[in-house]
């Protein structure tokens, strides 16, 4: 089994498929274990699924620390994803199709809950760097009560608030394109990350776009197909595959069939900085 000290960064137009995504193992007796599907390593970003059978849990210990200096945004594939910061007692619950967006420099311990294995679809801009943040103590209690919202609940509906349940009901929706055009459900976008439900008509396709950082796209309802156009590359992506395409790489999406598609959409910056033409 790999450690992901040995993965080699992405930096070309690569297709990853799903059967073929090593698997690495974060934790210890301690912190709690999980199973990490590593799809991307870049020098912008890190996509990963995260596995936990039922009743699995992680927390934090000294080798391994749910301590980050990044933006993440974490999809619910399948089951049901409970997070708790550790120091505030702030605890929330993203269900399938729904995202938990975390933002920098928050502990945060994990739990499932549910009767299902739980698959997180990770994506966190920039990638982590756990030598500059190991002065940071681990909390040294664990709070799992808000105090600051069960002070007047639900009425004031006052209390901590750095954990954000993301759905697409509340989705920022853009159109993006303009003769070939697709719909994006973006459920964040900070100067560091973004990521979006991205929705393909029957027989249609994009225009051709560019992001000045690295994209990932990951399969999620239908086949899609990403080309290149500069490296000559032409993918097909099944559900669970994933398309790596670098910072100021050109490239169209297409939807060869007679039903909408959908494709997860996870990027190292802000997704309004796309260029479609």
């Amino acid at each position: 089994m790999p450690r992901r000290d040995q993965l080699k960064p992405l930096d070309t137009p690569t297709l990853i498929r799903m059967a073929e995504v090593p698997y690495i193992v974060w934790g210890d007796d301690e912190s709690g274990f999980v199973n990490d599907l590593f799809y991307v390593l870049s020098k912008e970003m890190v996509l990963v699924t995260v596995t936990m059978p039922p009743g699995a849990r992680f927390r934090s210990s000294d080798h391994f620390r749910a301590y980050f200096d990044t933006h993440e945004c974490l999809y619910v594939l399948s089951g049901e994803y409970t997070c708790q910061d550790p120091e505030t007692g702030e605890v929330k619950t993203a269900r399938a199709g729904e995202m938990l967006f975390m933002p920098e420099r928050r502990w945060h311990y994990g739990y499932n809950f549910g009767t299902e294995e739980l698959r997180l679809l990770e994506c966190i801009a920039p990638p982590t760097n756990q030598a500059a943040l190991a002065h940071v103590p681990r909390p040294q209690s664990l709070v799992g009560v808000d105090l600051a919202a069960t002070k007047n609940w639900p009425r004031a509906g006052e209390g901590i608030s750095n954990l954000r349940v993301c759905r697409r009901t509340s989705a920022l929706v853009c159109i993006v394109g303009d003769t070939h055009v697709f719909r994006a459900e973006v459920l964040a976008s900070t100067e560091r990350v973004s990521f979006a439900v991205l929705t393909m008509p029957p027989n249609g396709r994009s225009c051709d776009i560019t992001f000045p950082y690295d994209v990932c796209y990951h399969g999620d309802k239908g086949r899609y197909y990403v080309q290149t156009p500069s490296t000559g590359d032409y993918f097909t992506g099944e559900a669970g595959d994933v398309v790596f395409i670098p910072s100021n790489t050109q490239h169209r999406l297409y939807n060869h069939s007679a039903l909408p598609v959908q494709v997860l959409f996870g990027g190292a910056g802000d997704f309004g900085r796309v260029a479609a033409v």
